[in-house]
């Protein structure tokens, strides 16, 4: 799979030894806030700033409990439009139990904010060796992600994957383990470690255990990228060994596979996705489209596949 990510004019320097983590996340943390400080609105100064990297340094800054809240989606539009200027990071999802709710997790305070953000952003210096050209988030890659899609070519069957239900299902253990082997025994790693056990608590103070049972916490970004650096290697390696010459492409969550006439490709059908997803305890539904069928979801457009086997990109107002 292509990398989608390239050198961007941050100007700042990348630090690969483990040694060199702590001094990469303050200039990720400097990052951070300055983008934050021109485009949003933040309470935290330049001295609580140096007090908060020198806690970092010290090991001693402590991550405080996630905030879960459930907001009625009446109320979503004015929630956001009241707190995304000052948490411009946090997780929205839907609740199946209740259809007239949203869920929303979030970090307790600017401060944590601001580490959560910086910490991904390091995390994906470390995974890719760069950042998406123009940004600093996973969103940032979504052209070369289309690009990739749309280079498949003569494709008789286009599957797509959503991952998103095994965000929380990814074992901390197994989280930890592919970190460790970024960023060592470090004090990154032991701020990653508590992130990944923080408690997620209610308006109330009530422990929420239900939201992420025991797997990655559904906090944003961090979250976001977390789950990608697990994917790259039990998805990714493992989809490569097990169909060799079967082009698919990855963002995140979503998976995008085409089937061919070529010979390599002609036993591979949802069955086999489904039995691969259960071997790597891996959840996902999986959809599939030939030519002339309705499109599929892509992100945040579609993928429409014609009658000469291309597979276009739209924006679902244009095709519809």
């Amino acid at each position: 799979m292509r990398n989608p990510f390239y050198m961007n004019s941050y100007g700042i320097r990348y630090y690969s030894s483990y040694e060199s983590s702590l001094m990469q996340l303050s200039a990720d943390i400097d990052l951070v806030y300055r983008d934050l400080s021109e485009n949003f609105i933040l309470d935290v100064s330049r001295d609580r700033l140096a007090h908060i990297q020198l806690k970092i340094f010290n090991g001693y800054y402590v991550l405080r409990p996630l905030r879960f809240k459930y907001i009625h989606k009446l109320d979503v539009l004015s929630f956001l439009s009241d707190t995304l200027p000052l948490y411009p990071d946090i997780m929205i999802g839907s609740d199946p139990k209740d259809k007239d709710s949203i869920k929303i997790v979030m970090p307790y305070d600017q401060e944590d904010l601001l580490i959560f953000m910086a910490l991904s952003i390091m995390l994906l210096r470390l995974s890719y060796g760069s950042l998406p050209e123009g940004g600093y988030r996973l969103a940032d890659g979504i052209d070369s992600f289309y690009k990739d899609i749309k280079q498949m070519r003569k494709v008789d069957r286009l599957y797509r994957i959503d991952l998103s239900t095994s965000l929380t299902k990814i074992p901390i253990s197994l989280i930890l383990n592919k970190i460790s082997s970024l960023v060592g025994d470090s004090t990154v790693y032991k701020l990653i470690y508590s992130f990944l056990n923080l408690p997620i608590i209610d308006d109330s103070g009530n422990y929420r255990d239900d939201i992420a049972k025991g797997g990655l916490p559904p906090a944003g970004e961090i979250s976001r990228v977390l789950f990608n650096i697990v994917l790259m290697e039990i998805f990714d390696r493992e989809f490569e060994k097990r169909f060799p010459g079967i082009a698919f492409t990855r963002f995140c969550n979503e998976v995008f596979i085409s089937k061919t006439r070529h010979y390599h490709s002609s036993h591979f059908n949802e069955k086999e996705i489904v039995d691969f997803l259960k071997e790597h305890n891996l959840h996902g539904d999986v959809h599939s489209i030939q030519p002339g069928d309705p499109p599929l979801e892509c992100y945040k457009k579609i993928a429409v596949l014609n009658t000469a086997g291309d597979i276009l990109i739209c924006d679902p107002i244009d095709y519809y």
